[in-house]
């Protein structure tokens, strides 16, 4: 959980670009949802974060004021950018996302490279769709997904722009993708280092990866800005106070 976070809507723009390559896995159709069979490996598959990261989360997550209020602006966006449209939470973690998806209206399924929270996706949050798997894995057909998220995602994978073009290929025709990420890279702590992350993003860098990955950037909005501010009132007030000659204690 970061003070401060962008959220980015990226517009799709692959005309004439799409595969309809079918999956290698095998599929079931079962009314408005596309079931994939349970994976069978019992390791976590490329996480950048232990697992028991995934069960803290799934303790807090319920009544945390930062999951509501970036879970309140996740749907916001879809109901503006892609109403009703089929959700593929990429890295969708312990399914907090999907779930108030679901609540909106859409259809969700989710991917998530790690054991623990494709189970609590799938016990607690009754996700309908789960794959333990990392995106070039993915198991649905190409050009397929008209609405992707990676949320607090980014920030973890070491090469992002590849990351983001394997987004593209889920994409369908003018698909959206949402994003979340930590900002301002100067609030970098031994948090950031702690969690796994390999950067704090700009509006400028997260303009340039996207881009280079091929994606139109819609919109870019800094919230949980105040956070930020107090989170840098805490760093500053956590210096050693500094005697000045008139005998008042000032901080740094």
């Amino acid at each position: 959980m970061s003070p401060s976070e962008f959220i980015q809507v990226a517009i799709g723009d692959l005309n004439g670009q799409l595969s309809c390559a079918q999956s290698m896995h095998s599929i079931k159709e079962d009314g408005a949802f596309i079931y994939f069979g349970e994976p069978d490996r019992q390791e976590d598959i490329g996480v950048s974060y232990p697992s028991d990261v995934s069960a803290v989360l799934a303790q807090i997550e319920n009544d945390s004021f930062w999951f509501r209020h970036r879970n309140r602006l996740i749907t916001e966006m879809a109901a503006k950018y892609a109403p009703g449209a089929r959700f593929c939470d990429v890295g969708g973690g312990n399914g907090i996302v999907a779930q108030a998806m679901m609540q909106a209206g859409h259809e969700v399924l989710l991917l998530e490279p790690g054991m623990t929270a494709c189970k609590e996706a799938r016990e607690t949050r009754k996700i309908p769709v789960v794959y333990q798997c990392i995106l070039e894995e993915a198991p649905m057909p190409k050009g397929s997904i008209s609405l992707l998220g990676a949320f607090d995602v980014v920030e973890h994978i070491e090469d992002p722009v590849n990351f983001l073009r394997q987004t593209r290929d889920l994409a369908a025709t003018d698909a959206t993708l949402l994003i979340t990420v930590p900002a301002f890279p100067s609030l970098w702590s031994q948090e950031d280092i702690d969690a796994g992350h390999y950067r704090r993003y700009t509006k400028r860098t997260m303009r340039q990866h996207l881009e280079a990955a091929g994606w139109k950037v819609e919109r870019i909005v800094l919230f949980l800005q105040h956070a930020a501010l107090a989170d840098i009132y805490e760093k500053v007030h956590s210096l050693p106070p500094r005697a000045e000659p008139n005998g008042r204690i000032q901080f740094r």
